[in-house]
């Protein structure tokens, strides 16, 4: 179920770059009449200040699914998801230094009136409801992703062109070709620059992360644990839904290439398998490759050779495998 949950959120990461937020029956969402504007306490003279779109939008959606007919399509879906939230710095004596995930620039910015900086708590405080309208169009693209505390997803919005087909200077129709992705920290530092395609963060600990050639992966200290080599990937869960492997596949030879065992936090290499089932109650993957079937292990090691022409899970989770009138049985650990 997880899995088809994450190829969802793949399906829904990418919406039409010309769509609105605010192109929704807003009749519908009285309730929720704008972004929270969250202020951040002083850290190293500075001030992080979040325009929290992301999180509008999913009350947003929340609420028109709530009060929706049965259909086809919930009335969310014509309530774009949001790129992501609008970031500011501000100094100790409330001039704006730096922005993020917008094209306005930070003289637009200071035209704005925020709380004044005597305005401070050691905790974050919320300013519910916000009323400035930053919003702009350019943040209309990628689902929700949460990402741990002291990371913060920006996108080079306001850097790349505009589409060829709308007038110089209106950003509110960015290709998705060109939009790219990167990370900063609390303290508005560039911990990854601003060129991978995609980032998805897997159980707070991972940064699977994509550039043109393909998919790569991080630990939460961003040290480099799988290469840019694989053009897929694919995480697997227990029923707890804790995350146990993650499966890197390739197109040379075609099938699973990597898996990283997030137990012992290593990767073992793999013979392009095409399929790889996950039977939780072995901790161990049923392999296919080539009409054939076979046993791999948590640490990577093929326990039993795949030359078997089918398998199946009998009573009592013993997993049966076949080739003519041979028979195998795998009892459960």
């Amino acid at each position: 179920m997880r899995n088809y949950i994450f190829i969802l959120f793949g399906l829904l990461a990418f919406s039409s770059a010309s769509a609105q937020l605010w192109a929704v029956d807003t009749s519908l969402s009285q309730d929720i009449s704008g972004p929270d504007t969250l202020y951040y306490p002083f850290r190293n003279g500075e001030q992080l200040i979040a325009i929290d779109y992301v999180n509008y939008y999913e009350q947003l959606a929340r609420q028109l699914d709530f009060g929706a007919q049965a259909m086809s399509i919930p009335p969310s879906a014509h309530a774009y998801r949001a790129m992501g939230n609008v970031y500011f710095f501000r100094d100790t004596i409330g001039h704006i230094t730096r922005v993020f995930n917008t094209s306005l620039s930070t003289e637009d910015v200071r035209k704005f009136s925020f709380r004044s900086v005597g305005y401070v708590t050691p905790h974050l405080t919320h300013n519910r409801l916000h009323q400035h309208n930053l919003y702009n169009g350019n943040t209309a693209q990628m689902h929700r992703q949460n990402l741990p505390d002291g990371y913060y997803r920006v996108f080079n919005v306001g850097v790349v062109p505009p589409n060829k087909s709308q007038p110089t200077g209106d950003l509110t129709n960015i290709s998705p070709s060109d939009v790219r992705c990167g990370l900063i920290d609390s303290l508005g530092n560039s911990v990854l620059p601003m060129d991978y395609v995609k980032i998805f963060l897997l159980d707070n600990n991972f940064f699977v992360y994509k550039k043109n050639k393909g998919w790569g992966m991080l630990n939460r200290q961003l040290d480099t644990v799988v290469p840019f080599a694989y053009n897929e990937f694919m995480p697997k869960y227990n029923e707890q839904d804790e995350l146990l492997f993650i499966l890197f596949k390739k197109t040379i030879p075609q099938g699973y290439g990597l898996i990283y065992n997030v137990d012992t936090q290593k990767t073992y290499e793999l013979d392009g398998y095409q399929n790889m089932y996950y039977i939780p109650t072995h901790n161990t993957f049923v392999l296919h490759k080539s009409r054939a079937y076979g046993m791999l292990d948590a640490e990577g090691n093929v326990t039993i050779p795949v030359t078997y022409s089918g398998f199946k899970i009998v009573s009592g989770n013993k997993i049966v495998f076949s080739k003519g009138p041979e028979k195998l049985e795998v009892l459960p650990k």
